[in-house]
Protein backbone atom coordinates (compact mmCIF):
# COMPACT_ATOMS: atom_id res chain seq x y z
CA UNK A 1 0.00 0.00 0.00
CA UNK A 2 2.90 2.35 0.54
CA UNK A 3 3.75 2.15 -3.15
CA UNK A 4 0.23 3.27 -3.99
CA UNK A 5 0.51 6.22 -1.59
CA UNK A 6 3.84 7.29 -3.06
CA UNK A 7 2.48 6.95 -6.61
CA UNK A 8 -0.46 9.12 -5.58
CA UNK A 9 1.90 11.75 -4.16
CA UNK A 10 4.08 11.72 -7.29
CA UNK A 11 0.98 12.14 -9.46
CA UNK A 12 -0.17 15.05 -7.27
CA UNK A 13 3.23 16.74 -7.54
CA UNK A 14 3.32 16.31 -11.32
CA UNK A 15 -0.24 17.58 -11.74
CA UNK A 16 0.54 20.56 -9.49
CA UNK A 17 3.59 21.42 -11.60
CA UNK A 18 1.52 21.33 -14.79
CA UNK A 19 -1.24 23.47 -13.27
CA UNK A 20 1.24 26.01 -11.85
CA UNK A 21 3.05 26.37 -15.18
CA UNK A 22 -0.26 26.71 -17.03
CA UNK A 23 -1.51 29.30 -14.55
CA UNK A 24 1.76 31.24 -14.64
CA UNK A 25 1.54 31.29 -18.43
CA UNK A 26 -1.99 32.66 -18.21
CA UNK A 27 -0.84 35.34 -15.77
CA UNK A 28 2.03 36.34 -18.07
CA UNK A 29 -0.22 36.38 -21.14
CA UNK A 30 -1.16 40.03 -20.65
CA UNK A 31 2.41 41.31 -20.60
CA UNK A 32 3.96 39.28 -23.42
CA UNK A 33 3.76 39.76 -27.17
CA UNK A 34 2.64 36.26 -28.04
CA UNK A 35 1.11 33.29 -26.23
CA UNK A 36 4.25 31.25 -26.94
CA UNK A 37 6.37 33.83 -25.10
CA UNK A 38 3.95 33.81 -22.18
CA UNK A 39 3.58 30.04 -21.80
CA UNK A 40 7.14 29.03 -22.70
CA UNK A 41 9.12 32.06 -21.51
CA UNK A 42 7.84 34.51 -18.94
CA UNK A 43 5.32 32.25 -17.19
CA UNK A 44 7.68 29.39 -16.33
CA UNK A 45 10.47 31.86 -15.51
CA UNK A 46 8.25 33.75 -13.04
CA UNK A 47 6.96 30.52 -11.50
CA UNK A 48 10.47 29.12 -11.09
CA UNK A 49 11.75 32.36 -9.57
CA UNK A 50 8.89 32.88 -7.13
CA UNK A 51 7.92 29.27 -6.36
CA UNK A 52 10.97 27.13 -7.08
CA UNK A 53 12.21 26.46 -3.56
CA UNK A 54 8.76 26.36 -1.89
CA UNK A 55 7.56 23.92 -4.57
CA UNK A 56 10.55 21.62 -4.00
CA UNK A 57 10.05 21.74 -0.21
CA UNK A 58 6.36 20.96 -0.66
CA UNK A 59 7.07 18.09 -3.06
CA UNK A 60 9.57 16.47 -0.67
CA UNK A 61 7.22 16.97 2.30
CA UNK A 62 4.27 15.46 0.40
CA UNK A 63 6.36 12.44 -0.62
CA UNK A 64 7.63 11.90 2.93
CA UNK A 65 4.13 12.29 4.37
CA UNK A 66 2.74 9.82 1.81
CA UNK A 67 5.45 7.32 2.67
CA UNK A 68 4.75 7.61 6.41
CA UNK A 69 0.96 7.43 6.05
CA UNK A 70 1.00 4.68 3.44
CA UNK A 71 -1.69 2.46 4.95
CA UNK A 72 -4.28 5.15 5.62
CA UNK A 73 -7.02 5.83 3.12
CA UNK A 74 -6.86 8.53 0.47
CA UNK A 75 -9.37 10.73 2.25
CA UNK A 76 -7.41 10.49 5.50
CA UNK A 77 -4.24 11.61 3.71
CA UNK A 78 -6.01 14.51 1.99
CA UNK A 79 -6.56 16.64 5.11
CA UNK A 80 -2.94 16.68 6.32
CA UNK A 81 -1.71 17.22 2.75
CA UNK A 82 -3.93 20.30 2.39
CA UNK A 83 -2.70 21.65 5.74
CA UNK A 84 0.89 21.03 4.64
CA UNK A 85 0.20 22.85 1.36
CA UNK A 86 -1.25 25.87 3.12
CA UNK A 87 1.68 25.96 5.56
CA UNK A 88 4.21 25.98 2.71
CA UNK A 89 2.21 28.69 0.91
CA UNK A 90 2.16 30.85 4.05
CA UNK A 91 5.89 30.38 4.53
CA UNK A 92 6.55 31.38 0.92
CA UNK A 93 4.34 34.43 1.30
CA UNK A 94 6.08 35.41 4.54
CA UNK A 95 9.46 35.04 2.81
CA UNK A 96 8.46 37.32 -0.08
CA UNK A 97 6.92 39.84 2.32
CA UNK A 98 10.19 39.91 4.27
CA UNK A 99 12.13 40.39 1.04
CA UNK A 100 9.74 43.18 0.09
CA UNK A 101 10.13 44.94 3.42
CA UNK A 102 13.91 44.82 3.36
CA UNK A 103 14.36 45.71 -0.33
CA UNK A 104 12.62 49.03 -0.40
CA UNK A 105 10.24 50.25 -3.08
CA UNK A 106 11.07 47.69 -5.76
CA UNK A 107 10.71 44.86 -3.28
CA UNK A 108 7.23 46.03 -2.35
CA UNK A 109 6.27 45.86 -6.02
CA UNK A 110 7.32 42.22 -5.98
CA UNK A 111 5.01 41.28 -3.09
CA UNK A 112 1.70 41.44 -5.05
CA UNK A 113 3.21 39.39 -7.88
CA UNK A 114 4.46 36.83 -5.37
CA UNK A 115 1.04 36.83 -3.65
CA UNK A 116 -0.68 35.94 -6.92
CA UNK A 117 1.81 33.18 -7.67
CA UNK A 118 1.63 31.75 -4.15
CA UNK A 119 -2.18 31.73 -4.36
CA UNK A 120 -1.87 30.00 -7.73
CA UNK A 121 0.41 27.39 -6.18
CA UNK A 122 -1.95 26.78 -3.25
CA UNK A 123 -5.01 26.44 -5.50
CA UNK A 124 -3.19 24.18 -7.97
CA UNK A 125 -1.77 21.98 -5.23
CA UNK A 126 -5.09 21.59 -3.42
CA UNK A 127 -6.87 20.82 -6.70
CA UNK A 128 -4.19 18.28 -7.67
CA UNK A 129 -4.30 16.63 -4.25
CA UNK A 130 -8.08 16.37 -4.41
CA UNK A 131 -8.11 14.98 -7.94
CA UNK A 132 -5.45 12.39 -7.26
CA UNK A 133 -6.87 11.37 -3.89
CA UNK A 134 -10.58 11.34 -4.68
CA UNK A 135 -10.67 10.52 -8.40
CA UNK A 136 -7.50 8.98 -9.84
CA UNK A 137 -6.47 6.80 -6.87
CA UNK A 138 -9.91 6.16 -5.41
CA UNK A 139 -10.19 2.79 -3.77
CA UNK A 140 -12.82 0.48 -5.09
CA UNK A 141 -15.28 -0.91 -2.60
CA UNK A 142 -14.56 -4.49 -1.56
CA UNK A 143 -18.13 -5.70 -2.00
CA UNK A 144 -19.22 -6.52 -5.51
CA UNK A 145 -22.74 -6.30 -6.88
CA UNK A 146 -25.35 -8.45 -5.19
CA UNK A 147 -26.05 -11.66 -7.08
CA UNK A 148 -29.46 -13.29 -6.75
Amino acid sequence: MTGRAVAEAVAAVALTAVLVLLGAGLIALGGEGSPADAFLGAGPRNAATLLGIPFLLWAVAILVAARRAGRTGGRLRLGPAIVLTLAVALLALAFWALIGLTSGEFGMLLVPVALVHVALFAAAAIAALAVTSLVLFRRRSGAGPAVA
